[in-house]
């Protein structure tokens, strides 16, 4: 546990015993593993295998001084059980802006050998045409005992290579900062937004490890001066054992002198490879525009179809959640949804900490701590906003959303979307989407003709009659997408047709105006008529009704008058 200890950064070694802390050591120094400002972006592991000695290390990626001029990536010193050193602290050298310039760390992760660390930083080999920010993974040996002589206590399996995320084209759109990554399974999924100073944008991307690791096993990238331009290393440039090599590093920690074109590649070199980490499906799972998020949590086979569910929360309050189900073959990119939105507070605060634990999803501001759960089956309205949510599946014969705990439930993977269209196949299993409704009404008077689609509509729709658009003083569209006719007329006969911004059809009437004494008489005939025969079948309800009370009632008068079995008098 850390603190900042006003710039005096103070570590705790906590033990949980009966579901209460108890302090072991609370002098530890903080310095390289906790941060000096609560709005330092730091990242820390502990790593229970693997490491030197096999004793559980930590791992982190912080700075050691309060202006932030010394970022490191390090691990501390390493203890036997017995209070023997078994291995020296190591971490990046100081004042080499190539190993890191700026870094903002945002996860690291333990995989097999590696201790894997997200973060992003100023892109050093951008520098002769700008400033720009680019996303980084760096990987270091869990048993790197750091180099000697010039490389004493420093690393000498320190790689790093660019995280790609970007909508591709003649001129791909890249989104180039990290904000958060999230592991399930061998795929790290990553949250990018664009600069904050331009149009903002985010994104959900995903690397697997065979990429991560393809890019750690390419060629190097390096520029020989100053003026050159970065370009990718021959292998003759680089020696042998290669570095970051944890089997070779393994043996090479504990030689007392390394070779001297080891040595020297390792001091002069930037480390970082020419080949960035290209993402899954060569685009973005997903991403939106006007929106800045900043933290994600990632939710696999919720409903045992290898869909994912991604959280977001956002700088300005908001909270996502978002679909990815899989695509029709194994190479086709998901299709993701935002299934709801939460805006947990009336301002708009950002939002620092989100956490999954059981069914919850917790977040965190500056202010409060707040909930939300994971399953919201009952609020969805609408089908496909239902159907999406993988949580969940619609009960067509109640016309409800329930959770997916029910197998009869038609969910997103039970519908044939190779088939069809969405609309359609949703149709198969529901019946139509809207119902076609005639209409009659007085000259004069005024009617609401509503848009009672069964799917989600976003935006506004635009209404039609006899294909012509409908837009005039007495022609309203209302806020739930209803047109509101009013002082109708001879002239507003026709067939409407509401269609939305996708083109689909979510609502269509027939309206006719009666504007002559005999329709509207004809028309209150009609109505006398349908109430006649509901009074007549009432009256016949009330008779029936009271017929069987009249039997029931001589039933219980004549078993009154028959005398108890037994009787005394």
């Amino acid at each position: 546990m850390c603190a900042t200890g006003a710039y005096n950064p103070v570590a705790y070694q906590l033990k949980l015993e009966n579901d209460r802390f108890a302090v072991l050591k609370d002098d530890l120094s903080g310095l390289g593993v906790c941060p000096y400002d609560p709005n330092d972006n730091t990242t820390v592991i502990l790593v229970e295998k693997n490491s030197p000695g096999n004793v559980p290390s930590l791992f982190a990626g912080s700075v050691t001084d309060f202006v932030k001029s010394d970022p490191i990536i390090f691990r501390p010193f390493v203890y036997l059980p017995n209070g023997m050193l078994e291995a020296p602290y190591v971490r990046t050298p100081r004042a080499r802006n190539d190993w890191l310039n700026e870094p903002q760390f945002v996860g690291s992760f333990d995989v097999g050998e590696y201790v894997y660390f997200f973060y992003r930083e100023v892109a050093l080999e951008y520098t002769n045409c700008g400033k720009k920010i680019y996303s980084r993974v760096a990987r270091v040996c869990k048993n790197d005992y750091g180099g000697s002589n010039t490389l004493q206590n420093i690393w000498i399996s320190f790689l790093k290579a660019r995280l790609n995320c970007s909508i591709p084209g003649e001129y791909p759109y890249y989104f180039d900062e990290i904000q958060d990554v999230y592991k399930v399974g061998d795929t790290f999924y990553g949250l990018f937004t664009t600069n904050m100073n331009g149009l903002t944008a985010s994104a959900i991307c995903g690397f697997n490890m065979r990429d991560i690791h393809r890019a750690f096993d390419g060629p190097f990238k390096d520029q020989k001066d100053k003026q050159s331009i970065w370009l990718p290393l021959t292998d003759g440039e680089v020696p042998h054992p290669r570095p970051g090599d944890c089997k070779k590093a393994s043996s090479l920690n504990k030689e007392s002198n390394l070779h001297q074109a080891f040595t020297s590649f390792i001091s002069r070199s930037s480390m970082l490879m020419d080949k960035a980490v290209s993402h899954t499906f060569g685009k973005p799972i997903f991403y939106k525009s006007n929106c800045l998020m900043q933290k994600l949590v990632v939710v696999q086979n919720v409903a045992g179809h290898g869909e994912l569910v991604f959280f977001t929360a956002s700088n300005n309050g908001l909270l996502y959640k978002i679909a990815a189900w899989p695509g029709l073959t194994p190479l086709d990119a998901p299709k993701t949804y935002v299934v709801t939105n939460y805006i947990p507070f009336s301002d708009s605060r950002p939002i620092w900490t989100l956490i999954l634990h059981d069914s919850w999803i917790y977040f965190g501001t500056d202010m409060a701590v707040g909930q939300i759960a994971v399953q919201t089956c009952d609020k969805y309205k609408k089908i496909d906003l239902c159907i999406y949510d993988p949580y969940c599946g619609w009960v067509a014969t109640l016309g409800e959303c329930r959770s997916n705990e029910n197998k009869n439930l038609i969910n997103y993977a039970k519908i044939d979307l190779l088939s069809y269209s969405l609309e359609e196949a949703i149709k198969k299993h529901v019946g139509e989407l809207y119902v076609f409704e005639k209409l009659s009404k007085t000259a004069g008077s005024s009617v609401t003709l509503r848009v009672e689609y069964r799917l989600h509509i976003t935006g506004s729709v635009k209404w039609t009659r006899n294909g012509t658009s409908v837009n005039d003083d007495r022609h309203i569209l209302a806020q739930d997408n209803s047109l509101i006719i009013t002082d109708l007329r001879q002239t507003d006969e026709g067939q409407y047709i509401a269609t939305d911004n996708l083109g689909r059809t979510v609502a269509e009437y027939s309206l006719a105006v009666e504007t002559n004494k005999e329709q509207i008489e004809q028309r209150w005939m009609r109505k006398f008529d349908q109430w006649c025969d509901e009074f007549e079948r009432y009256q016949e309800d009330i008779r029936q009704w009271e017929r069987k009370c009249s039997t029931c009632c001589q039933e219980t008068s004549l078993t009154n008058m028959v005398p108890a079995l037994g009787g005394g008098n």
